[in-house]
């Protein structure tokens, strides 16, 4: 009689390893999965604000952001403009590069009539970013009403290994300069209505 119970335990156990193995193979599974959407969720560059207004005269400050990046060490654009519309005036790395105490050095700017290419890169020591964040602070002026795209190319991102980060969305931004209000009309008197 102890010999079908001894069966039994036997066949429970080999049942209970199956299980577990079963269970470990899913979760390697799930795990695989995970990470394998995580790496193609594609990262975003963007210009932000999307659009800004300003007066001629003025000056305006855009961003190139980045979004849903892993391990980020480099980035590289262009940004186009209309040069009637508005004058490049400067352009800084943002925080986000260095946000892990990498050391961040500026790559640019290169500037020709109507364009504008920066990038920059980080030095070993932390894992570069991921996430998001601001990569850079591009300034102009507006010298002239009107409209000019803020239009991304040429975008290049790469990781910690110096391995190209592929498939980069873009988002442009938009600048709208209107005239700009003389101060002399604030001043005027107005005629009284009889």
């Amino acid at each position: 009689m102890n010999e079908p119970c001894t069966a039994q335990r036997s066949w429970l156990r080999a049942l209970s390893a199956a299980a577990a193995a079963a269970f470990v193979v899913a979760a390697l599974a799930l795990s695989a999965k995970s990470l394998a959407t995580a790496r193609e969720s594609s990262p975003t560059v963007f210009v932000e604000p999307p659009v800004s207004q300003v007066q001629a005269g003025e000056a305006v400050t855009v961003e190139v952001s980045v979004r849903d990046v892993v391990d980020l060490m480099a980035f590289q654009f262009t940004l186009d403009h209309d040069p009637a519309i508005l004058q490049f005036a400067g352009v800084s790395v943002g925080p986000f590069l260095g946000s892990t105490g990498r050391n961040v050095r500026p790559i640019g700017p290169v500037t020709e009539s109507g364009s504008v290419s920066f990038g920059a890169t980080s030095f070993p020591g932390a894992p570069g970013p991921s996430g998001g964040g601001v990569l850079a602070e591009v300034r102009y002026d507006a010298v002239a009403p009107g409209e000019s795209p803020i239009a991304l190319r040429r975008v290049l991102l790469s990781d910690s290994h110096n391995t190209p980060i592929t498939d980069t969305a873009r988002i442009d931004g938009l600048v709208i300069v209107s005239p700009a209000v003389s101060t002399w009309l604030l001043h005027m008197p107005f005629a009284s209505l009889p």
